[in-house]
């Protein structure tokens, strides 16, 4: 990780309309800190760090990051590969939708998942099959031996 705090505080906070002044007053520092946090001449306190991310609104993450990403942009994205899975399981041979977002050892575990599921399925399936014969030849057992009942009785 790279960390990127002046130049994303001048970034953030011009992005966000805050002039140094105005952003120095709604900190309650002088201007001329603001400007050494935005030179990396000066640090600020932790404290300060906390408040200037509630005052931009965004994650500790973002002002301090180089190139991090908003929750908004990890949700994006953690929604997209997820579907790129969801495909990849659906149909093993989609390899190069997976291929963005994961390493060979990855795409080869999500590979046997996958044959796993596949196989599960196949089962599923088979057991469905044995159940329903299963429920009519009980019902033919039932209806005998209601019959069989009736003439009894």
């Amino acid at each position: 990780m790279e960390i990127d705090f002046p130049e994303n505080v001048k970034k953030i906070r011009k992005k966000r309309g805050f002039t140094q002044e105005s952003f120095s007053a709604a900190l309650g520092l002088s201007r001329t800190a603001v400007g050494q946090y935005e030179s990396g001449r000066n640090f600020p306190s932790i404290h300060i760090v906390v408040k200037m991310a509630e005052i931009l609104g965004i994650t500790l993450d973002e002002l301090i990051l180089k190139d991090a990403q908003s929750p908004q942009e990890i949700r994006a994205t953690a929604t997209t590969e997820n579907e790129a899975i969801v495909e990849f399981l659906k149909n093993p041979s989609s390899k190069d939708i997976i291929g963005q977002f994961a390493d060979a050892e990855v795409i080869t575990k999500l590979e046997d998942q996958s044959k796993v599921i596949l196989r599960l399925e196949r089962e599923i399936n088979t057991l469905r099959s044995y159940n329903a014969r299963l429920e009519k030849d009980l019902e033919r057992c039932e209806a005998s031996q209601s019959h069989s009942t009736q003439q009894t009785g």
